[in-house]
């Protein structure tokens, strides 16, 4: 069954896991209030980042910054060997007193971004992790050096491909830019009611086509994606400040009860308590 709910808090400091498995039913899209690095060590042909489909290579480093939709792996039975680690960014920055520019990446970009890493950087990383996993659960002194030793090497990998503008490129075939066509559309539209009809007809292209175009890519359908996109929106706002009334008319919800309903469908939370628990 397709998973429900796009937004999952995470309220630890930091979670590290290693996984090789597969499943009959792979996470769909989601975001969370942590950034997440993810060390994939399985080649991965449809990953979806932000408003982006594309593949990635085995070896490769995903950060996904918060609050960012993302899908990984998908393809049920097929076994995925991949490095998870959630940082709470605002934990982080106040243990660092926000003084530390080298890391804004890290913690304030909202962007994405995929590093490819050679042999010697992925066994000096992979070293760390398994370090960082035989101790994180001692919740002591030296759990806490350890996950900033293994701080440190991600970030100088990160800054230092930001900084000599080496950032993966995209690897995208042709539907996958088409599909990335349909998502800039969409998110452009967000906040107009958009329709599954209207962005048929934008693109010219049958409706049953560009819907199953869009699954085959995102492994979401078409008008789930645009449900979604608009709560993501509507969360942003709300994190902007914004009343729920105001998020509700911006949003383009006839009503409060329908921007409720839907808001708490697809989160598990009211509007207003989601709200109050940003700035509580």
């Amino acid at each position: 069954m397709e998973q429900n709910i796009p937004f999952f808090a995470v309220n630890e400091p930091y979670e590290l896991y290693y996984k090789m498995d597969s499943t009959a039913n792979p996470v769909g899209a989601h975001t969370h209030n942590v950034a997440e690095i993810y060390l994939t060590l399985t080649d991965l042909p449809d990953v979806l980042l932000n408003d982006t489909v594309s593949s990635v290579h085995k070896g490769s480093l995903i950060v996904i910054p918060p609050f960012c939709m993302h899908q990984l792996y998908h393809k049920p039975g097929v076994s995925y060997e991949r490095y998870i680690i959630n940082i709470n960014t605002e934990w982080l920055d106040n243990v660092l007193w926000g003084n530390d520019t080298n890391i804004d990446y890290l913690m304030m970009s909202d962007k994405p971004a995929i590093i490819s890493l050679n042999d010697k950087q992925l066994e000096e990383l992979t070293d760390k992790l398994n370090i960082f996993l035989s101790v994180q659960s001692e919740k002591n002194v030296n759990t806490i050096a350890s996950f900033f030793e293994l701080f440190s090497i991600m970030n100088s990998l990160v800054t230092n491909k930001i900084g000599n503008n080496l950032l993966e490129k995209p690897i995208i075939n042709v539907a996958q830019k088409k599909v990335n066509e349909i998502i800039a559309f969409i998110n452009q539209n967000i906040m107009t009611g958009i329709s599954v009809e209207q962005i048929s007809e934008h693109f010219y292209l049958n409706k049953d086509y560009i819907s199953r175009l869009f699954s085959k890519y995102t492994h979401i359908s078409l008008g789930r994606y645009v449900s979604l996109q608009r709560i993501l929106k509507a969360q942003e706002l709300l994190r902007q400040g914004k009343t729920v009334t105001e998020v509700q008319e911006l949003m383009g919800y006839s009503s409060y009860a329908h921007f409720f309903k839907s808001f708490q469908k697809k989160t598990g939370i009211s509007p207003s308590k989601y709200r109050k628990h940003l700035f509580q």
